[in-house]
């Protein structure tokens, strides 16, 4: 039976479509470009119905890439219901491209090339995007929208600092944090930013503004106040919500248990959740793949840990090689920048001080400083190679990089142990 490879190149409001049969694949591509047609449809109704019509019935798979999700949302919610949709990556893509010697880069181009890629790795299921669990999906989401607050807060804040500095110095540089309440719908909103757009009473700020050097508060001030406490009850909401899926769905159970062993933040529990699972994802029939190579440079046979690089690789903690002759470079290129983020954060926070490593973490079996097999707590295990390479003047965005992979292989091994039954190597 022919089966068929639908590229979808998505626009704003369209999308430029590609159909490729299995039967006239083995024609050169730059001759089968030329012989396609390459119809665009808009995002309406009409249009949904016309590229139904375009991609017919049979076995079908479309592909398209996972960029502009919010564009391509739409596509992919109404054509999943009937076909096979597999997302491509937009570097993969790109290689792919230079592969079949296509220089230009045009809506035509992309969909036919989406569509090839379907055809040309088929039967290879890394080679695509996996579609997120919709739990999951609805977690990302809110992570997205929290950065994207958080992203809009911080030249609030500092523009209402400034003139803070004027106005009311004596508030100007003070740390704010949000309200503390267990009650239901309480306004969480932080009491500073609540007394200045006069939402709340604060009697400790009527007596220092009674007394103040500064200018007084203008109503710029005031509606910035304002915007500022509407952005923190939105977040603190959205951050309750992710709390509640995260804690009641009894499938995250045995993650949330290896992060809270690793003294991972609740709040940056759901971030390193959105990636990691499912763990099978990164396993080939239910173990870890490993696979012996013969080393390029020792000649010896080395064992390659495949399933650890994929989740290294998708947590953002595994760099990337380019050499040529005596030049090399390694660098982080691939990944979530929010996980890798997060793991930066929990070095911060839990590592580096003294006084607040864990000493209850997740047991290890390591190695120490001497190259003896001992069994220790992850975070003194961390916080005791940061110290020794801070104190032989390794720099601290260094330190801190290796520290973050360290951790990224034991929290991976920590998952497959508690979710799959298998010990951890």
């Amino acid at each position: 039976m022919t089966k068929i490879f639908i590229g979808l190149d998505v626009c704003k409001a369209s999308v430029v479509a590609c159909k490729l049969h299995s039967d006239n694949l083995k024609t050169e591509p730059r001759q089968l470009f030329y012989e396609l047609e390459f119809p665009e449809f808009k995002a309406n109704p009409e249009g949904l119905s016309g590229l139904l019509n375009f991609i017919g019935d049979g076995d079908i798979v479309v592909g398209l890439e996972p960029t502009g999700m919010n564009y391509a949302r739409v596509w992919i919610e109404q054509l999943g219901k009937r076909y096979e949709v597999k997302m491509i990556n937009h570097k993969d893509l790109k290689s792919h491209r230079k592969m079949l010697r296509f220089e230009d880069k045009n809506d035509d181009t992309d969909a036919f090339c989406l569509a090839h890629y379907c055809s040309f790795y088929d039967n290879h299921k890394y080679r695509f995007v996996g579609f997120r669990d919709g739990i999951i999906a609805v977690l990302k989401a809110m992570i997205n929208r929290l950065e994207h607050l958080n992203r809009v807060q911080s030249p609030i804040v500092n523009r209402l600092r400034q003139d803070l500095a004027w106005q009311f110095p004596e508030v100007a540089l003070k740390r704010v944090r949000r309200s503390e309440s267990k009650k239901e719908n309480a306004d969480l909103s932080p009491p500073l930013w609540g007394w200045i757009a006069g939402e709340k009473i604060v009697p400790r700020y009527d007596r220092l503004y009674q007394e103040t050097i500064g200018a007084g508060l203008t109503e710029s001030s005031r509606l910035d106040a304002a915007r500022l406490c509407d952005l923190e009850r939105e977040m603190a909401a959205i951050e309750k919500e992710m709390a509640y899926l995260y804690r009641t769905d009894p499938r995250f159970k045995p993650y949330s248990k290896v992060l809270d062993s690793f003294a991972f933040p609740k709040k940056t529990q759901p971030i390193i959740l959105s990636v990691a699972f499912p763990i099978e994802n990164f396993l080939k029939d239910g173990k870890p793949e490993v696979v012996e190579r013969k080393g390029r440079r020792s000649g010896k046979k080395t064992k390659k840990h495949l399933s650890l690089r994929r989740f290294q690789k998708a947590m953002g903690e595994s760099p990337s090689e380019k050499a040529s002759g005596d030049k090399e470079e390694r660098s982080i290129i691939h990944g979530s920048s929010l996980c890798r983020k997060a793991f930066w954060q929990w070095i911060f926070i839990k590592i580096e001080p003294v006084k607040n490593r864990p000493q209850g973490s997740r047991l290890i079996r390591t190695t120490d400083l001497d190259g003896n097999p001992v069994i220790k707590p992850i975070c003194q295990h961390l916080g005791e190679i940061y110290d020794f390479k801070k104190s032989n003047g390794v720099p601290i965005g260094l330190i801190r990089s290796n520290l973050a992979s360290i951790a990224c292989r034991h929290l991976f091994r920590a998952l497959v142990s508690e979710v799959c039954g298998i010990q951890e190597g």
